[in-house]
């Protein structure tokens, strides 16, 4: 994986955790104080709807870049294969 893509993710989980987190315990204290509305069902929805976005990304790009090392590693192996009986090709 790409070193931007990994720390893309890090930054992406880590603010879905604090900032979800936040906004959880901020709803889930305006709950037990009686003070309920809108914004606390999406303080609730959206960090696991984010959360969930995150993790699908990462199984999506898993799975599309599976055959990549499979055709890199054929790749190597015929190079060297060229490489080692021709060598002064």
């Amino acid at each position: 994986m790409h070193p931007f893509v990994k720390f893309f993710l890090a930054i992406w989980f880590a603010g879905v955790l604090i900032f979800g987190g936040l906004a959880f315990q901020v709803s889930r204290s305006r709950t037990i104080s009686g003070n309920f509305g809108d914004d606390s069902t999406a303080a609730t929805v959206v960090p696991v709807v984010m959360l969930a976005f995150g993790v699908i990304l990462l199984r999506f790009g898993s799975r599309l870049g599976r055959q990549e090392k499979v055709s890199i590693m054929g790749w190597l192996q015929r190079s060297f294969t060229d490489t080692t009986e021709n060598p002064h090709s």
